[in-house]
């Protein structure tokens, strides 16, 4: 399964889903990242970044837990690339991730904290 597969799988009536069970995301993202070669969450990092700047602007609460959900992904891949060698993709957009981010509740923005703190990146005024 690669990234796009992954987030299909997410998106696909994820909020009846995660009614049923409240561990969906986590068992989908466990089985995704279980085998995933670091290599392979390097390489996944721009697509997800593609994924993540795609997405709409808030309407609700659903758009927002989505977007948190993506972030926190995103760190989980960060993290098994093992690596602190930074995806171009990821320079270039993580600005724009964090500004949005910023209409987030303070917990959900934790994300971006944690992909400074890998990179060893400049902290921003994230409060």
């Amino acid at each position: 399964m690669n990234i796009h597969q992954f987030c299909l799988a997410l998106f696909s009536d994820w909020t009846k889903k995660l009614q049923f069970n409240e561990w969906y995301f986590v068992r989908l993202e466990n089985d995704f990242l279980t085998n995933l070669p670091s290599e392979d969450a390097f390489r996944s990092i721009p697509d997800l970044v593609d994924i993540i700047l795609e997405q709409p602007p808030f309407q609700n609460e659903d758009d927002q837990f989505m977007y948190a959900e993506l972030l926190s992904i995103l760190v989980d891949l960060v993290q098994k690339s093992a690596t602190t060698e930074i995806p171009q993709r990821l320079v270039e957009s993580l600005e724009p991730i964090s500004v949005r981010a910023q209409s987030l509740d303070i917990n959900q923005r934790k994300p971006i904290k944690d992909i400074r703190d890998w990179y060893r990146l400049e902290a921003v005024n994230e409060d």
